[in-house]
């Protein structure tokens, strides 16, 4: 898996957006020590149609439930926000 970091932004964004180049495996661990992180899997571009805190949830790196792994489909996307203040997060990529 490809590994890099992003800054993910403190509402749903297009520049905190994961998409699916084919089946691909998604591994997001989150490095931040106070802030959570929210995901939401969307078919396309369009925005997440709820508030952030709706999405599921991946804990500050303090907690044992820090890492979300996922499978998006072809053409698929992952939104990532925070409820708070943007964060850096540490996102693996590759082949599902």
């Amino acid at each position: 898996m490809a590994s890099s970091r992003l800054t993910i932004p403190s509402n749903w964004s297009t520049s905190g957006r994961i998409s699916a180049v084919g089946d691909t495996a998604v591994r997001i661990v989150n490095t931040s020590d106070d802030v959570a992180l929210y995901v939401a899997k969307m078919d396309d571009d369009t925005l997440p149609p709820f508030s952030v805190d709706l999405g599921d949830k991946i804990q500050p790196a303090w907690s044992d439930d820090n890492t979300y792994d996922i499978t998006l489909k072809d053409g698929e996307r992952l939104f990532l926000a925070t409820a708070g203040d943007p964060s850096d997060v540490t996102v693996m990529t590759g082949a599902a």
